[in-house]
């Protein structure tokens, strides 16, 4: 009798663990709704909030993005050059206004 009390809570105990390590693993891989590590993120004109926050190197060229450790909030329009969220100064993706691939002639 003790052993089979012993089987049946040692394979209880296997369970569980199989059990966890599955649900760990699907957690890791949240599915379709990830972003794929080498595509861009969509950026809405009036502005966008990612949660969890996404990388700067997603974002098209020309946004306009709010970067606490990571990128929180982006439009594609400048507007006050403020995060809505939080108030920050955004920052714009891509070549500087000064330096706009036009190096051998001067505007």
């Amino acid at each position: 009798m003790k052993r089979l009390i012993a089987f049946v809570l040692s394979f209880g105990l296997v369970a569980g663990i199989v059990s966890l390590s599955a649900s760990s693993a699907s957690a890791e891989d949240p599915g379709q709704d990830a972003v794929a590590e080498d595509s861009t993120v969509e950026v809405e004109k009036d502005g966008t909030k990612f949660d969890p926050k996404v990388d700067k190197s997603k974002l098209p060229d020309g946004a306009w993005y709010c970067d606490m450790g990571g990128v929180h909030y982006a439009r594609m329009e400048e507007g006050d050059g403020k995060c809505e969220l939080c108030g920050m100064k955004l920052k714009k993706k891509g070549k500087s206004e000064a330096d706009h691939g036009h190096k051998d002639h001067h505007h």
